[in-house]
């Protein structure tokens, strides 16, 4: 070291020393940092590596498969059979892994209910040749699945140009080997004589058959002599539930045991209506569930026989649970409520009366007589908004109301277009108040078990073809969910709301505070609220020749809404237990 100033030479051997250790020192950094790079990536390749063997170590791979098996039937729907879609079970169990593929396709109770949905004649296309052969083998491969089991079996075709027998059949007839274990059958097929089908069964030849639901308008009289011949199916030795779609005479003569159906749906009575309805429900004393649809001629008619009045006429069914009048003349429904004594119902469901002739205020009366006599409190009520007597009329008879399901008729302005309700009465009163004035049939004053709405104990709403505000909604559901403490109500578990709205703005409408405030109630209280929105397509004359173009869904059959995108059908539930 010296105080002297460095010469020219030896700056220059201090700045070359200083460059060299400064560059020796960068290159062990980019080294270290090359290293690092490469560790990184080994390490993100080895945590990849160790995600696949955490799934292969994860607890479902440890199940026996006895366990698997039991867990895959729970997947199945209840409400309907199963469908054949791949996002649905028991087929998209075996889109998860081959082991449970294995699995699902050994369990025979995964297979042993389908519904079916029958593709066009083949002859139209190519392309649907090939997709009805699939769906013939894929049916065939699934009852193959089933092993030994009991089968539900479900058939809809719904187009309505499909009008040919031969494709129909060879969908039937890929069912037939398997009568002998038929439990749940349910054809919905037009322009069909069944006559060639139902021939060939003996009653011994489905000894299993408990459910028989027949909806096609191809039956004639020729059909029922046949299906009323001593060995016919409808002397299944453990026939239970029958729906016919026309009723005939000859179903008294063809040996059903009647006195064991506990299911019974019949329509279109071909004569004497009122007399055929007692005749058969005086026949079949253990039913619970029966379900009745007439058109017949109008009063002063040829075939217009009044029912019979007077305590003599009093029918009483004590099992009955579910009486449903989805298409009857108001007339009917009037005279029927007026001599049956069911104490065990549970489930009512009754037609429209809007516009209707025949004095709605007498229904309203027989009604309500029907439901102050009964012995256990009405749970479910189906019907149209336009109730005889008015809606809060009619629900203040049944306080312990749980499901409610209500369907308005749309009104229009006099341009023709739907005019929205701005406010809903019927709404209001069901919205828990602690200044409501209305009363229940059963509790009155200003107690602290006071009803402060109608039906206190309702916990499922579905409201179909209506308008009100948004406001309006949210309270009802805000009363009847995070407040029905406070206003001594049940608290709400579902509600089903289908709008007249027109889509764009139903879109906006529901992307904005609404639909946040829903979210937000759904994930605080657990409640479950869907919104339907009705896509308003004006009406087009069809074009004469024109081929089909039905799209096919393997849900047709099932009971379902269209959401405001026509492509888009969105199952719905089954909100009524029956």
């Amino acid at each position: 070291m010296t105080l002297h100033p460095p010469t020219v030479h030896e700056a220059a051997l201090a700045r070359k020393a200083l460059t060299k250790s400064l560059d020796s020192l960068d290159s062990k950094i980019n080294c270290l940092r090359d290293r690092l790079s490469t560790l990184s990536l080994e390490q993100r390749q080895l945590r990849a590596s160790l995600e696949s063997y955490k799934g292969l170590l994860s607890p479902i791979r440890r199940l026996y498969p006895e366990i698997l098996q039991e867990i895959f039937f729970h997947c199945l729907p209840t409400a309907h059979n199963a469908v054949m879609s791949a996002t649905e079970a028991p087929l998209v169990l075996g889109r998860v892994c081959s082991r449970w593929r294995r699995v699902a396709h050994s369990t025979p109770e995964l297979w042993a209910s389908i519904h079916i949905v029958a593709i066009l004649p083949p002859q139209l296309s190519p392309s649907r040749a090939r997709q009805a052969i699939a769906l013939r083998h894929a049916v065939a491969v699934w009852l193959s699945r089933s092993g030994t089991l009991p089968l539900s079996i479900s058939l809809v075709n719904p187009d309505p140009y499909f009008r040919l027998h031969g494709p129909t059949r060879s969908y039937l007839d890929l069912t037939a080997p398997y009568a002998h274990r038929w439990r749940s059958i349910h054809f919905t097929v037009a322009r069909l004589c069944w006559i060639e089908f139902f021939d060939r069964f003996h009653a011994s030849e489905v000894p299993l058959l408990e459910s028989l639901h027949i909806n096609s308008d191809g039956d004639n009289d020729h059909t029922w002599q046949k299906m009323s011949r001593p060995t016919s199916i409808l002397q299944a030795p453990q026939l239970r539930v029958l729906s016919i779609p026309l009723y005939h005479p000859h179903i008294l003569k063809s040996g059903v045991q009647l006195q064991n159906l506990t299911g019974l749906t019949i329509t279109d009575f071909c004569s004497s209506p009122s007399q055929e309805i007692i005749k058969i429900l005086r026949l079949c004393p253990n039913l619970r569930k029966c379900t009745i649809s007439t058109f017949p001629s109008p009063p002063g008619g040829d075939s217009y026989v009044p029912f019979p009045v007077g305590p003599a006429a009093t029918m009483i069914m004590p099992k009955l649970q579910s009486l449903a009048f989805p298409a009857t003349t108001p007339r009917y429904v009037n005279e029927l409520l007026k001599i049956l004594v069911t104490p065990s119902l549970r489930h009512l469901l009754i037609p429209p009366v809007a516009h209707d002739a025949s004095e709605p205020g007498h229904l309203y009366d027989s009604l309500s007589s029907f439901l102050r006599h009964l012995v256990d409190p009405l749970e479910e009520l189906d019907s149209s908004y336009d109730l005889p007597g008015g809606p809060t009329n009619i629900l203040s008879l049944v306080p312990e109301l749980k499901r409610l399901s209500l369907t308005a008729c749309p009104t229009f302005s006099e341009l023709g277009q739907l005019s929205s309700r701005t406010h809903d009465p019927v709404l209001a009163q069901l919205t828990p108040s602690n200044d409501w004035g209305g009363t229940s049939s059963s509790q009155t004053g200003n107690g602290p078990d006071a009803p402060t709405c109608l039906c206190p104990k309702l916990e499922v709403l579905r409201y179909v073809t209506t308008e009100f505000s948004d406001n309006e909604l949210l309270d009802f559901l805000h009363s009847r969910t995070i407040d029905h403490r406070k206003h001594n109500v049940s608290h709400l578990r579902m509600v089903s709301v289908h709008f007249d709205r027109e889509a764009q703005d139903d879109i906006k409408k529901m992307d904005s505070d609404l639909r946040k405030s829903i979210e937000a109630l759904e994930r605080e209280t657990g409640v479950r609220v869907d919104c339907w929105y009705n896509l308003l397509v004006p009406y087009q004359e069809p074009v004469p020749d024109e081929p089909a173009t039905t799209k096919y869904s393997p849900f047709d059959g099932i009971p379902s809404m269209v959401a405001s995108n026509p492509d888009l059908v969105i199952k719905t539930y089954d909100y009524f237990g029956f």
